[in-house]
């Protein structure tokens, strides 16, 4: 599991989907309640490889299922921006 915010700023744009069950969904919803994990994408820029997130997963309200939350590409990075711009602004 790697930490991954559990809410985000209103003013972020976000998409949630539900996941289907499936052993993988079991398995991330036996971890204490609250948990988090972070979604990445594999980036190759000159033949080296980073892990860039892009999301995350967690369980939904009532632990029955699962949740995708889908942010955009490198939301850590845009999440600052935007906070300084909001700051300034």
């Amino acid at each position: 599991m790697v930490d991954a915010p559990e809410t985000v700023p209103p003013y972020f744009p976000i998409d949630q989907y539900d996941v289907e069950p499936c052993p993988c969904t079991q398995r991330l919803l036996q971890f204490p309640p609250g948990t988090t994990a972070q979604v990445v994408v594999r980036q190759i820029r000159n033949g080296m490889t980073t892990l860039v997130p892009c999301g995350f997963v967690r369980a939904n309200p009532s632990r029955t299922g699962l949740q995708l939350v889908v942010l955009p590409y490198n939301y850590p990075q845009l999440l600052g921006f935007l906070g300084t711009v909001r700051i300034k602004g």
